[in-house]
């Protein structure tokens, strides 16, 4: 955490700030939830001081605010989650904004994300830990690398492999197509 996040955490909530978001539960005022928003980059200023004047936010919780903003469609559920808790990083992903998480499993974890372009697309991003064994990145960018060049109906599209830092550590993933329709696997199909 950057020493103006630090700083800005410590003024909202009493103690520490990274001991606020990480060992205990957090009880944001609408203020504080504010700027955890704002810290986090998935709402200017601007659109919450509109919705401030329209529905009178600063009378109003945190949740109450949070629960306009999703119904608004400025964040999902999924982000007030996090942001309720006091976690503002980790919603973006290069020019990705982190949605939701579709699902979890032991070789990555799937978030739906929306392209800074337009668009949805659904990013697999691989796990740290993974990356430090010798053959998985190289299996991962090579698998990559070969989905991208396939093109099939039957096929999710993979749109691209990417890196980008989040200054600790680099974090790997690729973009792909999002599809919808019905999980096969609460189906019995799988």
């Amino acid at each position: 955490m950057d020493s103006r996040s630090e700083n800005i955490l410590r003024s909202s909530f009493p103690g520490s700030a990274r001991k606020v978001s990480t060992y205990m539960p957090v009880q944001l005022t609408t203020q504080s939830f504010r700027k955890v928003v704002l810290l986090s980059g998935l709402v200017t200023a601007e659109r919450l001081d509109s919705i401030d004047r329209e529905y009178h936010v600063s009378t109003q919780t945190a949740q109450s605010l949070s629960q306009l903003l999703v119904d608004d469609g400025d964040i999902t559920a999924w982000q007030v989650q996090k942001l309720l808790q006091a976690k503002h990083r980790g919603f973006h992903l290069g020019q990705y904004q982190l949605r939701s998480k579709l699902a979890r499993g032991g070789m990555s974890t799937i978030y739906t994300a929306r392209d800074s372009l337009g668009g949805n697309d659904c990013v697999l991003t691989l796990p740290p830990s993974r990356v430090a064994e010798a053959s998985y990145l190289p299996r991962f960018q090579r698998e990559a690398r070969i989905a991208c060049g396939l093109d099939h109906p039957s096929v999710v599209r993979v749109f691209g492999l990417h890196c980008e830092s989040d200054g600790k550590s680099d974090i790997h993933f690729m973009v792909m197509e999002r599809l919808h329709g019905e999980n096969l696997s609460e189906k019995g199909s799988v």
